[in-house]
């Protein structure tokens, strides 16, 4: 990897991205934003300068429904993305009647990624950039989770997790992941706003998978800068689709 690295960033208005650690590591940024100065406010109070906002970091305006957007995402002023990260998440509401939670566009998850890996595809970018993508604790089919969550996502948030394995076959196509070197899929537990710092994060895969209720956006963002981009203690392996779940 080169020392200065290229980002493209999808659904980059969740905390739970690092594209703040990117920009201030002194890296190139590229997201698609549907409100770039609500972002660039994002940054700004994350602690980013505004010449770094304007020197390193470009906003594409768009929809994710738009594969044109995407690719002006993934291939910007920059050159071409090193890695690519996907935050994306769908819209839900808590339905009294179905007593779990309804998703405005039930595959919308899934349908955003799969565009993602189609423009890589079509794009072919050389050398192929790696995808981290984050998933959900609970998508499994095994339980990877507290006993005492079994109600809420075998019930509750079935529908949410439903798009989301649905996004995880995708990535793990090879009719559709041929744009990208290697895929981690990140299933961090229960979301919350906390910042307990990045050492009380415990991560792992297989047998080694932590089981946990929450973690915080803030610390989730910094294991990914800190083991996936800064010094890859994590490391992506080329041709693959890993996954590794994260809480605290």
């Amino acid at each position: 990897m080169p020392s200065r690295q290229v980002f493209a960033f999808f659904g980059a208005g969740t905390s739970a991205l690092p594209l703040a650690q990117v920009l201030k590591a002194g890296h190139y940024a590229s997201t698609l934003a549907r409100n770039g100065k609500k972002l660039r406010q994002q940054m700004l109070d994350r602690g980013v300068d505004e010449p770094t906002i304007d020197t390193h970091l470009h906003i594409v305006e768009g929809s994710l429904g738009n594969v044109s957007d995407i690719k002006a995402t993934l291939f910007s002023g920059f050159g071409q993305a090193h890695t690519v990260i996907s935050g994306v998440g769908g819209t839900a509401a808590f339905q009294l009647s179905t007593f779990s939670m309804k998703m405005e566009d039930p595959r919308f998850v899934a349908n955003a990624v799969e565009k993602i890996l189609l423009a890589l595809k079509e794009l072919d970018l050389q050398p192929k950039p790696r995808l981290i993508a984050l998933s959900s604790m609970g998508v499994l089919r095994e339980r990877d989770f507290p006993l005492a969550f079994y109600p809420v996502c075998r019930w509750v948030l079935t529908e949410v997790f439903e798009d989301k394995r649905e996004m995880e076959a995708h990535m793990n196509d090879p009719s559709l992941n041929t744009g990208v070197a290697s895929s981690m899929i990140l299933r961090p537990c229960a979301l919350t706003d906390a910042e307990t710092g990045v050492s009380a994060v415990r991560a792992g895969t297989g047998k080694d998978r932590p089981v946990g209720y929450t973690i915080g956006r803030p610390d989730v963002a910094s294991w990914i800068y800190e083991n996936l981009i800064k010094e890859e203690k994590v490391t992506t392996v080329d041709g693959t689709v890993q996954d590794m779940n994260l809480c605290y």
